[in-house]
């Protein structure tokens, strides 16, 4: 066969390869040690001769599993008229994440005890691995609260809960793309319902329906307890657990404090606002291609991608932290208009010192409220700015919750203003302390017309309802909007080296 091609004038020959098709993703983890075993192709078609034998593939491969490293397999395949076609699949040697979880747990697949080398940094937040599994996902409980919630279950079941709704819907809406990859969608939780007899069970008799994203129940805290006391989980904050008590309560773990009947555990009604510790499972094949698995250099996972330097701190995620005049932040989200939403990793300060601010205006409802003298509100956007450089902040239309009595995920009434910089919704990611270095107390915008109630974050690490007086104080945890100019100009994004940006 003869191909000529002159001007627009050209033989009616075929001169394209056939099409190759291959079995399993086109980018592939294989376990450090491990026998790579080759997925191979689903099949060849080409235009002229149709469906091909797939055995005429030649394949080519260096892939040696006992080093940590990149490889390519290359797939080569000829049609009739020696047309050719080469495909590649990418395959990373890696140490898998349950891989290690078994090793660092002596096989049990479950960590224990008061273990200090378990932290990953996942979807930019930091998380710890509970264990593996019985079919090889790993299951992970962020490190910290990373918001608060009421539990809210009219019914008295997690599927029938807000707690469930928050998690899901706006929690979940807050992984990144490349994280929820990695997340099994279709996961199921326990949903027992646990009786004051029953705070020792390890196992669970009943499942919710599948979702993305749950809570530690239970059964998994006292998994983790060694010698039926000491537990990696025993964080400095009480959290949420997923089962229910009964219709109107559900189960806390009361930080650690041991009580007189020797368990962690309290039960609170459901109306109560406490912190969230989102729990989610990864596929078993679920890469660590960086880290020690410490609080300060934790596992970096595969949806891990350093930011580009130079490029817009919009186009990063949620969790990323970045230093700007003189504080540490975080990214909460991206707003449609492209400006970045932050908040402080810590209170405000002055010369070392918490700067701390109370109601003046003699009000006894105090709402939050930026246009009333006095007003916290009006502090933070009239006088606090002197302690943080708001050039590249923009004013923004923030919503203030107004409720009637006690605080709800969904407020009846919303005053809206447009500031700089403001406080906190208690509802909002990142809003909870997600350290234990800060021992400061910090208002939130949450309102309430009921007199003299104000919701705070306690020093002690979960919000609370404080009942107020002229001399009631707290400090300041600030949230602004960057503009949408806003360039990375040096850092990684993580805790330990934060992005530096520039307008």
């Amino acid at each position: 066969y003869t191909y000529l091609k002159c001007g627009k004038m050209e033989s009616n020959v075929d001169h394209t390869g056939p099409e190759i098709t291959l079995n399993g993703k086109d980018e592939m983890n294989v376990d450090r040690g491990s026998t790579y075993q080759e997925p191979g192709v689903k099949e060849v078609v080409d235009k002229q001769d149709g469906k091909m034998d797939v055995k005429d593939v030649q394949i080519k491969s260096d892939i040696d599993t006992s080093k940590i490293g990149t490889y390519t397999v290359t797939y080569t395949a000829y049609d009739s008229l020696r047309n050719k076609t080469v495909k590649e699949r990418t395959v990373y040697v890696v140490d898998m994440l349950n891989t290690v979880t078994k090793n660092k747990t002596n096989g049990t697949g479950y960590f224990t005890g008061n273990v200090s080398d378990n932290y990953v940094w996942f979807s930019s937040m930091l998380w710890r691995i509970v264990g593996v599994n019985d079919d090889g996902t790993v299951k992970l409980i962020s490190a910290y609260p990373v918001g608060n919630m009421n539990y809210n279950s009219e019914k008295g079941t997690f599927e029938d809960s807000d707690i469930k709704t928050w998690l899901n819907d706006y929690f979940y809406d807050h992984i990144s793309d490349r994280a929820k990859e990695w997340i099994v969608k279709d996961s199921t939780w326990c949903a027992d319902s646990i009786t004051p007899t029953e705070l020792n069970k390890t196992t669970c008799d009943k499942q919710t329906k599948e979702m993305p994203v749950g809570l530690l129940s239970v059964q998994e805290f006292n998994q983790s307890l060694q010698d039926g006391y000491d537990s990696y989980l025993q964080a400095p904050y009480m959290y949420w657990l997923l089962n229910v008590k009964d219709n109107e309560a559900a189960w806390v773990n009361r930080n650690d404090f041991i009580f007189s009947d020797g368990t962690n555990l309290l039960s609170f009604t459901s109306q109560t606002l406490l912190g969230v510790r989102p729990v989610v499972n990864v596929l078993s094949d679920t890469a660590i291609i960086g880290g020690s698995g410490t609080e300060v250099d934790p596992y970096l996972l595969s949806d891990y991608k350093q930011a580009r330097l130079q490029t817009n701190l919009n186009e990063r995620q949620s969790g990323e932290y970045l230093m700007y005049s003189g504080y540490l932040w975080r990214i909460m989200e991206v707003d449609e208009d492209g400006t970045t939403k932050v908040v402080m990793d810590r209170v405000l300060r002055n010369n070392g010192q918490n700067i701390s601010i109370k109601y003046e205006n003699g009000e006894n409802d105090k709402i939050y409220n930026p246009k009333q003298k006095g007003n916290i509100g009006y502090q933070i956007s009239n006088e606090l700015n002197t302690y943080v450089n708001t050039d590249l902040f923009v004013n923004k239309e923030i919503e203030v919750p107004v409720y009637d009595e006690r605080a709800t995920f969904e407020a009846k009434r919303v005053d809206k203003y447009k500031v700089r910089i403001s406080a906190p919704n208690a509802y909002e990611i990142f809003s909870a302390k997600n350290t234990s270095q800060d021992d400061s107390d910090y208002w939130y915008l949450n309102s309430s017309k009921t007199d003299n109630i104000k919701y705070v974050m306690a020093s002690a690490g979960s919000p609370f309802t404080q009942t107020l007086n002229d001399a009631t104080q707290a400090g300041v945890k600030l949230v602004a909007y960057f503009n949408k100019d806003v360039r990375i100009v040096s850092g990684t994004g993580l805790r330990e080296d934060p992005y530096y940006v520039k307008g």
